[in-house]
């Protein structure tokens, strides 16, 4: 990346109907498409009085961090715009909750079971959004929120290695990174040492092909606020996967449904039986959350 990038039409291509508009926009960089978007809009109020109304509620038992509870985050990560707490790991319908590798290993799924678990988390804007911004602002954030552990739920619910280092390099890093790994992968279950870690297979490539987001209740958002966000894989197979998310407000107001595709490369073996290299520890930085 790094390149400037233009918009290939400066208002887009809009499409009318009686009660909602939709835009289809793309972006390129060295005269190629990168970068497409179909936003759709409806207007608020046009449902009617009348109205089929339900919505999935928040899980049982799940309540927002408070205020002074310690970040799960390491110094090297809490840089960033956003923070996250409480990272684990359910065992699906069952309800039984992971042990969110503070103290132990996360819930681990069963051959054929990996569709049953979810991946939950608590997400927020780091500070208090600018009423400058208005309330794009909060659907702003929210979408690029969305983005974050959402694919890597297959690799979470598949206990994948999925850092751009090997096992055996995990020593050398930096304590605050080292520590992250290690709970990271206490949490999605691949065990406390090397020889577990160098056991599981290995993400080659992990990355989005497609992202939907379906706004429930857009005035709801409040992205500085703390959002909980669940996600399921469905169906993974043929270098590909699939990954659900609902994203709820404290007060369990569901506010947005997602949808996302992504490759699912794992690394492949030789003719001679060896691993294909990857990248080592100085990339560490590049870490996949």
């Amino acid at each position: 990346m790094g390149q400037p990038f233009v918009w290939t039409k400066e208002e887009g291509t809009w499409k009318l109907r009686r009660r909602s508009i939709s835009l289809d926009k793309g972006a390129e960089a060295r005269g190629r498409c990168i970068f497409t978007v179909t936003a759709s809009f409806v207007r608020e109020g046009a449902g009617g009085v009348k109205q089929a109304r339900h919505a999935v509620p928040l899980p049982a038992g799940v309540r927002p961090p408070a205020d002074d509870e310690p970040a799960d985050q390491e110094a090297w990560i809490a840089r960033g715009p956003f923070e996250s707490r409480s990272i684990e790991i359910v065992g699906g319908d069952d309800g039984e909750e992971a042990d969110h590798g503070k103290s132990g290993q996360g819930k681990v799924a069963q051959p054929g079971d990996e569709h049953r678990m979810r991946c939950r988390v608590w997400n927020r804007a780091r500070g208090t959004i600018s009423a400058a911004g208005g309330h794009a602002a909060h659907l702003n954030a929210l979408a690029y929120m969305s983005d974050s552990y959402f694919i890597g739920t297959v690799s979470r619910v598949h206990r994948l290695w999925r850092f751009p280092f090997a096992p055996s390099e995990v020593a050398d890093l930096d304590p605050a990174l080292r520590a992250h790994v290690e709970r990271s992968n206490r949490v999605d279950g691949l065990g406390d040492g090397p020889d577990d870690w160098a056991a599981r297979p290995t993400v080659g490539m992990l990355v989005s092909l497609d992202h939907s987001i379906y706004f429930h209740d857009p005035r709801r958002v409040r992205a500085d606020e703390w959002m909980f966000s669940e996600m399921d894989t469905p169906w993974a197979g043929d270098g590909r996967g699939v990954v659900l998310q609902r994203i709820f407000a404290a007060d369990g107001t569901l506010l947005a449904t997602c949808v996302q595709e992504g490759l699912v490369r794992l690394t492949q073996e030789d003719v001679d039986g060896a691993a294909r290299e990857g990248a080592t520890a100085k990339d560490a930085g590049k870490a996949k959350l």
